[in-house]
């Protein structure tokens, strides 16, 4: 991440302070670009299999996100509620194999954060709260 952020003069790289068990860290892979707009993509795998499991992306407003391993197949409950401070959607459902997963997205002032994951929400909205400075608003 540090490299990511030397090489490529990226001052903000928003990275969550609570990991869950069970993941590999450092990130499996990271995808990232400064030009023509800044870009993270960071990929996280579980220790057991080596499978993605958790994926975080900060793009640069107002450019869409990118595209990932992860995709919810069947999106059971879409919700958009207030977060530290923000306005967040979350959805929750199915990915591939029917796991459980769901998605967290929100606007900082200059990027648009997501947090994708198989896992049960209460963890997937743990790692997004860890990313939020309270201090920031």
């Amino acid at each position: 991440i540090e490299e990511v952020r030397t090489k490529l003069h990226i001052r903000e790289i928003i990275v969550p302070h609570y990991y869950p068990q069970g993941l590999q860290w450092p990130p499996a892979r990271i995808t990232a670009q400064s030009k023509p707009h800044v870009m993270i993509l960071m990929e996280f795998t579980r220790q057991e299999d080596k499978k993605v499991s958790l994926i975080i992306t900060q793009t640069l407003l107002p450019h869409a996100p990118p595209k990932i391993a992860i995709d919810i197949l069947h999106v059971n409950e879409r919700v958009t509620f207030p977060f530290k401070g923000r306005s967040a959607l979350f959805e929750v459902g199915l990915c591939g194999n029917n796991e459980q997963c769901g998605r967290i997205s929100w606007n900082e002032p200059l990027y648009h954060v997501a947090v994708i994951m198989l896992a049960p929400p209460s963890e997937i909205v743990k790692i997004a709260e860890s990313m939020i400075n309270d201090k920031t608003r």
